[in-house]
């Protein structure tokens, strides 16, 4: 019977160990799908890279925020997906006021402000690609 309880401790910090780890995957999850799904939005909007039309980019910025919205008000307690999480909602944001300004500037025929906010917004987009394989890294690691 002296082996009894310590069954018992292996077993409830092994469902204590399972319920972090389906945790993690849960906000991984969460994570993922905001990204992906600003992702397919935006990708639907600028489909046409050559399209001028500034409504199409407001449109697309309205996405972005919304997309930083909801990462923001995403409640993850893993410090690492925080940090992702961080990037992403200045990313998003950075994103969308530059596509702002390019909008904005292109509407009033201003060639330095669209030139400005096109290297704002590349700047912004650069981030992505470490933000997702991070994610990816991260998520599928543990």
């Amino acid at each position: 019977m002296r082996g009894l309880p310590y069954v018992v401790f292996i077993a409830a910090l092994s469902a204590l160990t399972s319920s972090c780890a389906a945790s993690r995957v849960l906000q991984c999850n969460h994570l993922v799908e905001i990204a992906n799904r600003a992702t397919a939005e935006t990708e639907i909007l600028t489909e046409d890279q050559n399209n001028q039309d500034p409504l199409i980019w407001l449109q697309a910025a309205d996405t972005l925020d919304k997309a930083a919205q909801e990462m923001q008000a995403l409640n993850l307690d893993d410090p690492q997906l925080q940090q992702y999480q961080g990037g992403f909602v200045a990313m998003y944001t950075a994103i969308a006021k530059a596509t702002r300004d390019y909008s904005q500037s292109y509407k009033d025929l201003n060639r330095e402000g669209v030139d400005v906010a096109k290297v704002k917004l590349e700047q912004a987009v650069q981030r992505e690609p470490d933000l997702v394989n991070g994610v990816n890294a991260y998520c599928v690691a543990n």
